[in-house]
């Protein structure tokens, strides 16, 4: 969603739109449908395999901010957009 928003024309949300055709088999006219089936296959696969939320780590809404302060490192490197730290807190509270 955030880089939809910020950066509707980033390489990214084409090859998200892509894989969500090889996982799901299936070929879409619009990347965007494509990146629509990819996030409903994660959202189906992480309940089905039970995947632990973060409360399952001990991590409560008092964890959020010094996570937040403390998550500009090296792996951050590597996403294809610059989160906010709103948009950072925004994603652990939803996998509370």
């Amino acid at each position: 969603e955030c880089m939809r928003a910020r950066e509707p024309e980033n390489p990214a949300l084409r090859k998200y739109g892509r894989i969500g055709e090889v996982l799901s088999g299936q070929h879409f006219e619009n990347f965007l449908e494509g990146q629509r089936v990819l996030l409903s296959l994660l959202d189906r696969w992480t309940d089905e395999l039970e995947l632990p939320t973060l409360g399952n780590f001990d991590i409560d809404e008092t964890s959020i901010e010094p996570i937040v302060a403390n998550c500009r490192g090296s792996s951050m490197k590597t996403n294809p957009i610059t989160l906010t730290d709103d948009e950072i807190r925004d994603t652990l509270i939803n996998r509370l």
